[in-house]
């Protein structure tokens, strides 16, 4: 007897965004998007081999609605911060949240970035999900790109790439048996009776506190030698994260705005892969020495010769609760000096690993914890002075691993294009199938000539690429 068919939608365990409340770290991203030039939210741009069909990309987003609560959630924040924001359902007017523009006929994939950019730039509607969906028609040879920008209190890139692998299906054809959106309550909480919720919390659970205090005040007496190391370690890890950042910054990249521009290209990975193989390294090792590279030619071409300088890069910290918000950022000194594509390489590679294996897990949550609760102008500078000593961020992801097409249309490529939080240039490579893509975004005050810097990047590629040939 031949087994039924299982329905791929029966078998997805969904766990993208549990949580009511905001976690601290959440929270204070949210919170500081206040601010123009911190607002924190990605852009997953996929170029798209033909036009999908409208409708069924419609239905696309009701699926996917249907599927994760969080995307038909609204944020209602604590005017009195006694406690984290709140994730409320409401009603989703699809109208609103997805939408297409029609470019004119053989436009190119950077007319299309154009129109990510200013998307990238749009203030969310804070009393509506934070997510956005825009689909681009009119690219030459038919093709189309497919653009989604969501905050990053909803996920960061690694997330928003699952929430993808989540919706986007593995055949052109339809495929029925999709679950049906729910008939969704408006949550009508508003904003200072949350703030009343959080101090009626707050004070449940003041014996509970005091009896947490009096058992740290225990343990600092019966193992002090465990609570001296825990202060020193933290202590440490405070220094690190708000001391200057390492290396020497750009002169020619010192300046920030609120504008941000958008360029992409494309890598074989196979090419990527071979690199890091013949240098015991990993791919991310080899984005970053090329990304380093780009930014040293560019400013070199414009008069400045560079040395180390300070780069945010990941590590390898996983926040407790973090939902879809899991790796912390570090500063390193990037060794943007070194010309020697194999020996930046392996600085690049050995400075990167050297935060990627440190602990700094309770000085994040701690942070974030306090931030979460400042004043927005404070807030502001202290989440923002973090990367705007940096003139570079760079961040790996691991696209989809699949062929995956968008209401019948393949997926060709894919980047994700991250906010750049203070720093001058963002840059992600995204990996999907045979290619990979690197999105850059830069502040329009930093980079004066965004396809001048492309342009220096590829080149960095290609001569890095052509020494591991």
């Amino acid at each position: 007897m031949t087994a039924a068919p299982v329905n791929p939608y029966d078998r997805l365990q969904v766990r993208w965004g549990q949580g009511t409340e905001m976690n601290a770290l959440e929270a204070a991203l949210w919170r500081a998007s206040a601010n123009p030039g911190f607002r924190a939210a990605s852009v997953v741009v996929e170029v798209l081999d033909t036009v999908p069909d409208w409708q069924r990309l419609v239905d696309g987003h009701r699926f996917g609605l249907a599927r994760i609560p969080r995307l038909r959630q609204r944020v209602v924040d604590d005017p009195l911060r006694i406690g984290p924001p709140a994730w409320c359902d409401t009603r989703v007017d699809l109208a609103h949240h997805v939408r297409r523009v029609a470019l004119r006929p053989g436009s190119s994939v950077q007319d299309a970035l154009e129109v990510a950019a200013d998307l990238h730039m749009t203030v969310f509607d804070p009393d509506r999900p934070l997510w956005q969906g825009v689909l681009v028609e009119g690219l030459a040879d038919g093709k189309a790109v497919y653009l989604l920008k969501v905050h990053h209190a909803l996920a960061d890139g690694a997330g928003i790439i699952e929430l993808f692998d989540l919706v986007h299906s593995d055949r052109r054809e339809p495929t029925s048996g999709k679950p049906l959106l729910p008939d969704t309550a408006h949550d009508d909480r508003w904003a200072l009776g949350l703030s009343v919720q959080h101090a009626a919390r707050l004070a449940a659970r003041a014996p509970l506190a005091a009896a947490k205090l009096a058992f740290g005040g225990a343990t600092a007496v019966s193992r002090p030698a465990r609570t001296v190391g825990g202060v020193r370690t933290t202590a440490t890890a405070v220094d690190r994260l708000v001391s200057g950042a390492p290396g020497r910054p750009s002169t020619l990249l010192r300046g920030r705005g609120a504008a941000r521009q958008f360029r992409f290209l494309e890598l074989a990975t196979a090419d990527l892969r071979a690199a890091a193989d013949r240098n015991g390294a990993s791919l991310g090792d080899v984005f970053l020495a090329g990304a380093l590279g780009g930014v040293a030619r560019y400013a070199a071409d414009r008069g400045e010769q560079l040395g180390d300088i300070p780069v945010a890069v990941p590590t390898g910290v996983h926040l407790a609760g973090a939902t879809m918000n899991r790796l912390a950022r570090a500063r390193i000194a990037g060794p943007a000096g070194v010309l020697d594509p194999t020996e930046r390489i392996r600085v690049a590679g050995l400075r990167a690993r050297e935060v990627w294996e440190a602990p700094p897990v309770d000085l994040l949550r701690a942070t974030a914890a306090v931030l979460s609760r400042a004043p927005t102008p404070l807030l502001e500078r202290i989440a923002g002075g973090f990367t705007r000593a940096c003139d570079l961020q760079c961040f790996t992801f691991r696209g989809l691993d699949r062929e995956a097409y968008v209401a019948g249309a393949k997926v060709e490529s894919m980047a994700v294009f991250g906010p750049t939080a203070g720093a001058a240039v963002t840059m992600t490579i995204t990996s999907h199938g045979e290619r990979c893509g690197i999105g850059l975004t830069s502040d329009s005050a930093a980079v004066t000539d965004p396809d001048g810097l492309r342009d220096a990047t590829a080149d960095a590629f290609d001569e890095l690429l052509a020494a591991h040939r």
